[in-house]
């Protein structure tokens, strides 16, 4: 996929095509849905040409428009025939193409549509191996003109095209219209393609729906809170945002709903991903928290599995529906290399509560909570030192199983690639905070001493980091510990996960603060995922030198915990800056690490999911830090920084009531007000 790409998504299902609105053949476009391509190819011609593009573009994130015309050919002169396809996808992908004559004398257009589909595995589409060779067939049926059906793995996976206009004809996918235009007139034509997906048992427990939950998604939508602010740029992000993130709910059978990790390759469960979108974005209500909550829950490991890289009481990584998932040929049906997403959903029920107060999911959810606590320890801790290590152990899983996942991402210093056992830094941090707020949720359930145990646990683990990380010569925390426990010593974002963790002692906080500030870490536009003195850093790299806006956010998160108000305004402002250089103010994945000094512009990551969860998920959590806003003991509280704007926010709910929230820079001195 590159930047020119066309991309319409809704639910489960997307196409990508051309800038053209064209599937090529042989690409890695197509109509996909549940993790299988029901179209492989989808080709316009007029008079057997390339239509010649004008604009095309999205209007919403599940439509799109296309406007060509069409070149010289034969008597009709160039520009003569307008061509405009109007797409959208939800229950079906529909087109509505119309031909229109603005020449002055009547015009004989042959028009050709050529379909195919080949049901590859969307592992295989972007591995270009196809691990078995597909077999389709193609039919006819007097309802549906042409109807293709998958013979190799399930017959019920069948691709149907309709047409509001019989074709003339139809030869091998291909349907021909013969098309007279007089002088100013229109013809129309709407081609509808629908699909069959199976949905097998090895798939469960709650698979995807059918069809996206549109009118649950507009309600939600219209109640979201508003924001007023003097800061165009972050009232551009924020709406942006809210609907990406709107884009990106996946609707399953069990009614809940999860954010995907991203569009258009990562339109499915991942468990890491909901996680920490649905911790950013609790200030807009629970509704993706409590499905996120719920649906992990559901796929919470039951047994070991090498295979999946499963241990009793782990959440899972990622969850697909294509072929190779369904046949066990990969692991990812039900796959759970990380070893983050288990102490990232304890912090988020803790924090679902502390924002809703709904006893009901607590009492629900607690076994799967006291699971995935029991794993932190059983499984987690592979060799009883009290951190948190990963090994792979699926030949097809993931090398990195932290949110860095690229092969290469754990490297010392001088580039070498540590050497599984692995235990990184952030997510020691993660553990902490877990149980510190599950000792707290213990409390309110009136058992104060499972409370107190886990608060001992955490405080055992933060003095177990800080001996084990620490780097005097450093002074910074090593990014992880290799199988020999040797620090991995090279400056990475990862140890500012720690402060939004809470698992730092003053003086180190500061001097965290203090180097993830320096020049060679933060590039006026963000946190590097690593300093640019490092033999690894690459400013161009996926995880060695780029900059992640969630990975940003957190840090900026860290740093208000921590006191270090100024610094954290300071990066926020770089984000949000940054938010006015990309189309539609929409964060990315990732951008290019370089200076903001040497470039006029962040540069982009060519093949950065966007719109992607979590990125939008970060303008909604930079904005909670700006204003201030936060659950406390006694109630909603509002301790804005000093950062210059005028801020409102209207209707942001805490314990089932809404609230509004005047978050304008406050005076020096001022302190948190309490709000609800």
């Amino acid at each position: 996929m590159t930047r020119l790409d066309l991309t319409t998504a809704a639910g489960h299902a997307f196409v990508v095509t051309d800038a053209h609105g064209d599937i090529a053949a042989g690409s890695d476009h197509g109509l996909y849905v549940a993790d299988t391509r029901f179209l492989s190819r989808y080709a316009l011609r007029l008079n057997g040409s390339v239509p010649l593009l004008l604009r095309s573009g999205p209007v919403h994130h599940s439509e799109a428009h296309i406007y060509a015309t069409n070149p010289a050919f034969g008597d009709i002169h160039a520009h003569t025939i307008e061509c405009v396809r109007r797409r959208r996808i939800n229950h079906a992908f529909t087109e509505t193409i119309s031909l229109t004559n603005r020449g002055d004398t009547p015009a004989d257009i042959h028009l050709t549509l050529a379909f195919d589909a080949d049901y590859a595995d969307i592992f295989e589409v972007r591995s270009h191996v196809m691990s078995r060779p597909g077999r389709r067939h193609l039919l006819r049926t007097a309802d549906a003109p042409i109807v293709f059906a998958d013979l190799s793995r399930n017959q019920n996976r069948r691709t149907r095209v309709r047409f509001s206009h019989a074709p003339d004809s139809v030869r091998r996918g291909v349907a021909h219209f013969p098309v007279h235009l007089e002088p100013g007139e229109t013809w129309t034509l709407e081609v509808r393609v629908e699909w069959s997906v199976p949905y097998p048992a090895t798939v469960g427990p709650v698979p995807i729906a059918h069809a996206s939950a549109e009118e649950p998604l507009t309600d939600w939508l219209r109640h979201l809170p508003t924001l007023e602010t003097s800061d165009l740029d972050l009232h551009l992000a924020f709406d942006r945002s809210v609907r990406d993130l709107a884009a990106l709910e996946l609707a399953l059978s069990s009614g809940h709903v999860i954010p995907a990790a991203g569009i258009p390759w990562y339109l499915a469960i991942f468990g890491r991903d909901a996680l920490i979108t649905s911790l950013q974005t609790l200030m807009l209500g629970p509704r993706l928290a409590t499905g996120t909550l719920r649906t992990l829950a559901a796929y919470q490991a039951r047994r070991a599995s090498a295979f999946r890289d499963a241990e009793p009481g782990k959440m899972p990584h990622e969850v697909r529906f294509g072929a190779l998932a369904e046949a066990g040929m990969i692991p990812h049906a039900r796959y759970y290399g990380t070893a983050d997403a288990t102490p990232l959903w304890l912090l988020l029920l803790a924090e679902t509560f502390r924002w809703t107060g709904d006893r009901n999911l607590i009492e629900e959810l607690l076994p799967a909570a006291e699971r995935a606590l029991r794993w932190l320890d059983a499984h987690g801790d592979m060799d009883g030192d009290g951190l948190i290590e990963y090994h792979r152990r699926s030949r097809h899983g993931l090398e990195n199983q932290g949110w860095k996942d690229s092969w290469d991402s754990v490297r010392f210093a001088d580039g070498r690639i540590a050497e599984p056992p692995i235990a990184l830094i952030e997510v020691q941090g993660y553990v902490y905070a877990a149980k510190c707020s599950m000792a707290d949720l213990y409390d309110a359930l009136g058992r104060p001493e499972d409370a107190a145990r886990l608060r001992a646990e955490a405080q055992r683990l933060k003095q177990t980091v800080h001996e084990a990380f620490w780097m005097p010569d450093q002074g910074f925390y090593a990014l992880a510990l290799d199988r020999h426990k040797r620090p991995v010593d090279s400056i990475t974002s990862n140890p500012g996960h720690l402060l939004w963790s809470g698992a730092v002692d003053e003086p180190y906080a500061g001097r965290v603060v203090e180097r993830l500030m320096a020049p060679d870490c933060f590039s006026g536009w963000g946190i590097r995922t690593m300093a640019t003195g490092m033999r690894a850093y690459n400013p161009t790299s996926y995880h060695n030198g780029s900059v992640w806006p969630h990975d940003t956010a957190l840090i900026v998160a860290g740093f208000r915990r921590y006191g270090y108000r100024r610094e954290a305004i300071e990066v926020a402002d770089g984000l949000l800056a940054a938010t006015r250089w990309f189309d539609g103010h929409r964060l990315p994945e990732l951008f290019c690490g370089y200076d903001r000094n040497a470039t006029p512009f962040p540069v982009d990551y060519p093949v950065a999911c966007s719109p992607q969860a979590w990125a939008a998920g970060s303008v909604i959590h930079l904005l909670q830090q700006l204003a201030g806003v936060e659950p406390g003991p006694t109630g909603l509280l509002a301790d804005p920084l000093p950062h210059g704007r005028n801020l409102r926010l209207k209707g942001v709910p805490f314990h089932g009531e809404r609230h509004d929230i005047v978050a304008d820079a406050p005076p020096p001195g001022e302190q948190a007000r309490r709000v609800a």
